[in-house]
Formats: C-alpha cells, sequence, structure tokens
C-alpha cells in the first residue's frame, strides 16, 4: 500500500511538472517574451538606432530603469515615448542618443526623475 501511494505522489508530481513545463513553454512563445514590455523596454527599442551599434537592452533597460523617477514620472515618460514613436531613430539623426525634436520632452523627465530622486533622498 505505501509503495502504490509513492507511486501515486510521484505520479502526481510528474504531471504537475509536465502541466507546468507546458505553460512556461506556451508563455514563452507569447511574441518570445513571457511578460509585458517596460516603458523603459520601449523606449531602449524606441531608440535602439540612435546608439550607433553600440547597443545593449539589459544595459539599456536597467539604466532606464534606474534613471526614469519612477512612477512619479509615468505622464513625462509617456510624453517622451509619444514623441520618440513620431520620428525614426536613427545613427545619424540623433545627438548622443536623443532626437533634437523631442529634447524638451527629454529634458522633462530628466526634471522630474531628478525631483523624484530629491524627494527619496530627503525622506531617508
Amino acid at each position: 500500500m505505501n509503495g502504490s501511494k509513492r507511486g501515486s505522489t510521484r505520479a502526481k508530481s510528474g504531471a504537475l511538472a509536465a502541466l507546468l513545463a507546458a505553460a512556461l513553454t506556451v508563455a514563452g512563445c507569447q511574441d518570445s517574451y513571457p511578460i509585458a514590455a517596460t516603458r523603459c523596454d520601449h523606449f531602449c527599442d524606441l531608440t535602439q538606432e540612435a546608439q550607433c551599434g553600440d547597443y545593449n537592452p539589459a544595459s539599456c533597460v536597467l539604466s532606464c530603469e534606474q534613471g526614469s523617477g519612477g512612477a512619479a514620472c509615468y505622464a513625462e515618460f509617456d510624453a517622451l515615448l509619444a514623441c520618440l514613436e513620431m520620428y525614426e531613430t536613427t545613427c545619424e539623426n540623433s545627438r548622443f542618443g536623443v532626437l533634437p525634436a523631442c529634447q524638451s520632452a527629454q529634458n522633462a523627465l530628466f526634471n522630474c526623475a531628478d525631483a523624484a530622486r530629491a524627494r527619496r533622498h530627503d525622506g531617508e
């Protein structure tokens, strides 16, 4: 009896593992990225060409997440993304990864992020 119980538990564990693996495989096949893109993912996609061949997506997203000001600056970030979506960003038409047409939107995001960092620093 003990052997049949143990076998039954193994069968259940095996079935659960197979089901979990199938679920992860299906989730991983959705646009080849299992989670929804963040604002920073979108920003890095839009500005990839401005990096002039020196593009590291993980580094871009990390830098963006650390410097974008978080939820306090979503409105400014969304305005920058909207501007970037209107133009094709290339190595030739950007200065240091910034489109001149979107400079004011990027400055607004930087100012917001600086203020958010100052508020966090003052609160510590």
